[in-house]
């Protein structure tokens, strides 16, 4: 027993056209005990991209608020990637910036998260 879901969604643009399909499932021993999953998937459509962010919520069961703790990581991560690839048009200097700045958008993909969390509370 298992219990799948999938999502589709389509982005048509000019010259391209994106096929984001997001699939998640649940486990046959979760399903017996009516849990529901931790982990979470969020995209984000761009002209020319696809931000993608992916969670995998902690299966303790001490953890119950553990799916809204990742569905709030990846919401916060593909937002946070968003505002730098819109504030930066230009795919080598978009590179390079990833490459000087990765701690500090994964440090600030924590703060937000954080802020979120607290937020939620």
């Amino acid at each position: 027993m298992l219990k799948v879901s999938t999502t589709y969604s389509t982005s048509n643009t000019n010259r391209n056209l994106y096929h984001i399909v997001t699939r998640s499932a649940i486990g046959y021993k979760k399903v017996l005990r009516g849990k529901s999953s931790e982990d979470a998937i969020d995209t984000v459509r761009l002209k020319k991209a696809v931000i993608c962010a992916v969670a995998d919520g902690h299966g303790d069961p001490r953890c119950k608020y553990a799916s809204i703790g990742s569905k709030l990581a990846t919401k916060v991560a593909c937002g946070v990637l968003r505002d730098v690839v819109t504030g930066i048009p230009n795919i080598t200097k978009l590179y390079d910036y990833f490459c000087d700045y990765r701690d500090e958008i994964a440090q600030q993909i924590v703060q937000e998260w954080n802020k979120s969390v607290f937020e939620d509370y």
